[in-house]
């Protein structure tokens, strides 16, 4: 009986100090306590302007990312106007193509007209040589 009670007495200290050490280690970060949402809301120091935020990897590492999130936002940009770009053009190249579809129903038109007139003037060629006399 004595090892048991020794045994719960040994697992509670031991997950006492697990939970102290814990709360050590999450209040205070970097060396100094780190303030929950609401003491920093409660804090009276005035709020500094946004900066970059502080890097935690290695500053070239840092760098190199911030540049390359750089050319992707440039990029993006550029694909956009692109984008706009191609859109306008496609929409000039659909009303060429109806002008250009428009033209070819009224040339049809025209045609279809010359060639009725050539075959009415051919008919009424062919009736006047019918109706001359031989010599």
């Amino acid at each position: 009986m004595k090892g048991y009670r020794l045994t719960i007495f040994l697992v509670l200290a031991a997950f006492l100090k697990l939970v102290l050490s814990g709360i050590y280690f999450l209040g205070f970060k970097n060396g100094h306590r780190s303030f929950s949402v609401s003491e920093a809301q409660a804090s009276p120091e005035p709020q500094k302007e946004k900066k970059e935020p502080v890097p935690s990897c290695p500053e070239p590492l840092f760098q190199a990312l911030r540049l390359e999130k750089e050319k992707i936002r440039r990029e993006k940009l550029e694909l956009e106007k692109k984008r706009k770009d191609l859109a306008l053009l496609e929409e000039q190249v659909q009303r060429r193509l109806a002008t250009l579809k428009s033209l070819e129903e009224e040339l049809d038109k025209k045609l279809n007209e010359l060639r009725t007139i050539k075959s009415k003037r051919f008919k009424l060629l062919v009736g006047a040589y019918g109706n001359m006399k031989p010599t």
